[in-house]
């Protein structure tokens, strides 16, 4: 009996799954078999690839294309970008936009954030909040490399991801959320000046001349920002005053044109404007006096370094305005980008 009740135990471990995944070679597991996985043709049939784990395994491949051959017969550039959106591969996408690949361009007309607003995934989640919060993870890690410029032309003839969506808005039809998407997808993008009818759109870091030159460099701001949150995390306060006042401080190479010296200026006003927005906001939260060196007339004083500008065409009065507009852009997105290292 007792041998017939071994045999029977020794039966049901042997047709069990874990015993036979958790064989051993020498008292060690032996891991399960590794299923290989046929990639799929980015290059020659992006439209029909089908799965994550196919098209990671296209990506692994030498010499893995990271754009696509612009628009198909039906108005959609399949860039590998899009394929991952499509398929809701969000390692694949940040393989790729590691790697490089335009995170605006994709999907119908070209326009891929005018896809993820609209949650255009291969295969909708029936339920509309799951749809929303990967449609919103989407959005945070095309912005991951840099913030969008909407109103950049996409390329090949593509059209213009703002002008796009507003016309997908005003045809009706989409799925709920789409625009508390497109409201994430314009908090990661960059600001730009409303420019009037047949005016030239310009580099993000040279002023269009239209606007009475009152646009600040994005880059720059964005560095200034950056460098304001790297300061307060070595030494608070005390840090970032000093690190602003080292960068007024700065002299100007005698070689450096003077487009290149305002790039610098504007890194030093990003970083003043942070620093006296962010102590004023906690003095008040604190009840606690503010530091001088960031009080607003302070700041101001020494705001007046731009003055060499004016004979260039800078308004001041707009200038300010702009510069205040882009640096309160900046700080959620560089404090977004902080925590989420």
């Amino acid at each position: 009996m007792i041998r017939l009740a071994s045999l029977a135990v020794l039966g049901l471990l042997a047709a069990s799954p874990a015993w036979s995944q958790g064989a051993t070679a020498r008292g060690r597991p032996v891991p399960p078999p590794v299923t290989i996985v046929e990639p799929c043709d980015l290059a020659g049939q992006p439209a029909a690839c089908s799965s994550c784990p196919a098209l990671m395994s296209a990506l692994r491949l030498p010499g893995a294309p990271t754009g696509d051959a612009g628009l198909d017969a039906d108005q959609v550039a399949w860039s590998p970008i899009f394929v991952a959106f499509r398929l809701d591969c969000r390692d694949a996408g940040r393989l790729l936009v590691a790697r490089g690949a335009n995170p605006q361009r994709g999907g119908r007309n070209g326009t891929l954030l005018v896809d993820v607003a609209s949650q255009r995934f291969a295969a909708l989640d029936p339920r509309p909040a799951v749809a929303q919060g990967a449609a919103l993870e989407w959005a945070t890690l095309l912005a991951k490399p840099r913030p969008f410029d909407l109103d950049a032309p996409i390329g090949d003839g593509m059209s213009v991801t703002r002008s796009a969506w507003a016309v997908l808005r005003s045809s009706g039809g989409l799925p709920p959320g789409s625009g508390v998407v497109w409201s994430r997808i314009e908090g990661l993008s960059a600001n730009f000046p409303v420019l009037v009818d047949g005016a030239e759109r310009t580099n993000v870091d040279y002023p269009a001349p239209d606007t009475g030159l009152t646009r600040p460099s994005e880059t720059a701001i964005s560095r200034g920002v950056e460098a304001m949150f790297s300061a307060l995390d070595r030494g608070g306060v005390t840090e970032a005053a000093a690190r602003v006042q080292a960068c007024w401080a700065e002299p100007r190479p005698s070689n450096l044109p003077m487009v290149k010296w305002r790039w610098q200026l504007e890194r030093c006003a990003a970083m003043d404007v942070a620093a006296s927005a962010l102590d004023k906001t906690i003095s008040a939260n604190l009840n606690a006096p503010r530091a001088p060196y960031f009080a607003d007339d302070q700041v101001g004083t020494r705001l007046n370094a731009f003055e060499p500008f004016l004979q260039g065409g800078m308004k001041p009065t707009a200038y300010l305005s702009a510069l205040k507009r882009s640096v309160f852009t900046w700080m959620p997105i560089q404090f977004a980008i902080r925590t989420k290292g």
